[in-house]
């Protein structure tokens, strides 16, 4: 017995009666029933050994799951900890550094101004872009209110229809920034986190895709725009164009200069007070008859005549030109014979039609010639 107590590792024995007590389990020691004693006993705690071993089998594997799921979530710690049960006691210094140095306070401070900034940015931001989608709505409103005082056929009126983009970029945008607000402005610890990681990927996704950026990011690219044409009298659609394939050059150009039109008339203001002579109404048109026929530029100019707009129109001085004589003050001529200098010669339309009128016709010898 003296021999077998010299070899105990255990410092203090006073727990020992308690554990054979229970070991024991109600049987009386004696020299008799020893040896069957200490069998059971050896039995018994062999039994639990291997329970503890399961167990402790289990949360090995639980912890060394868990640590590698934490260096999953900062890689950067990979070089001095790894996951495996020879590492806990890393795992413990680690743990125990970041209560000393009390980063749990940071880590709540932390989310709270996440709560209260970072959510708050994103809800400015979303609500900037809402407002500015609602406000080219009301400048369409408004620019309708002005088209349906233009006469674009004898009967006819037309408007614009803004709808919202079917576009997939734009709407999963929507619905991702709408995403980042899903729990509020005081979401739990949970649900902090989640709408945090729906920010940082939003993020990461304006940094990688500059272009997919400035796309989602421009409301005008929110809406898709369609002009209709109604009746007058009973406001009902006569032809509806969501584009202008199929149609004549000069359909396209009557449509164009009807919208232009009316929104610079807008743009400046003078949409009701069309005879203000001391508004600024000034307008340049470049090739403005290229891709239109006479009666649709005749169309355009008696338009832009109905606003009072200073119209400056900027192309070649030949045939197709002859339409803006009733409608012009003044010619400004380029002349660059050498190639080498440009000079502008302004010129009244008096002076034209007199030109004009001096001119002899050409013989056709003369011309085939």
């Amino acid at each position: 017995c003296a021999a077998t107590l010299a070899n105990c590792q255990e410092a203090d024995l006073g727990s020992f009666d308690s554990a054979v007590a229970e070991l024991l389990a109600g049987m009386e020691l004696t020299i008799a029933n020893a040896s069957v004693t200490l069998h059971k006993a050896e039995t018994t705690n062999g039994n639990q050994l291997l329970e503890l071993e399961k167990s402790r089998g289990k949360v090995v594997d639980s912890a060394t799951r868990l640590m590698g799921t934490f260096l999953g979530e900062f890689p950067d710690l990979k070089a001095d900890l790894s996951a495996g049960a020879e590492f806990i006691s890393d795992f413990l210094r680690f743990e125990e550094s970041v209560r000393r140095d009390d980063l749990p306070r940071h880590d709540q401070k932390f989310q709270e101004l996440m709560s209260r900034d970072v959510l708050v940015h994103i809800v400015k931001f979303q609500d900037a872009l809402e407002d500015h989608c609602d406000g080219i709505q009301d400048k369409i409103d408004h620019l309708n209110s002005t088209l349906k005082g233009i006469e674009y056929s004898p009967r006819t009126y037309i408007t614009i229809r803004a709808n919202q983009t079917p576009d997939p970029d734009v709407r999963n945008f929507r619905n991702n920034l709408k995403g980042c607000l899903h729990y509020g402005l005081a979401p739990d610890g949970a649900a902090r986190e989640s709408a945090f990681q729906r920010i940082s990927d939003l993020i990461d996704q304006f940094r990688a895709k500059p272009e997919w950026s400035a796309k989602v990011t421009d409301t005008r690219n929110w809406l898709s725009f369609a002009v209709e044409e109604r009746d007058r009298e009973s406001g009902k659609q006569e032809n509806i164009y969501e584009d202008t394939s199929g149609k004549s050059g000069g359909q396209k150009a009557k449509l164009a200069f009807t919208i232009l039109a009316s929104a610079v008339a807008y743009q400046y203001g003078i949409a009701k007070e069309r005879q203000n002579p001391q508004s600024f109404r000034f307008v340049v048109v470049d090739e403005m008859f290229s891709r239109s026929d006479e009666t649709n530029s005749r169309y355009a100019l008696h338009l832009f005549a109905q606003f009072h707009l200073q119209l400056l129109i900027v192309c070649p001085f030949d045939a197709r030109a002859r339409v803006v004589e009733p409608f012009v003050s003044s010619y400004h001529l380029t002349l660059n014979p050498t190639t080498q200098a440009s000079t502008v010669r302004t010129v009244s339309v008096e002076e034209v039609r007199e030109h004009l009128s001096r001119q002899t016709s050409v013989s056709p010898a003369h011309a085939n010639a």
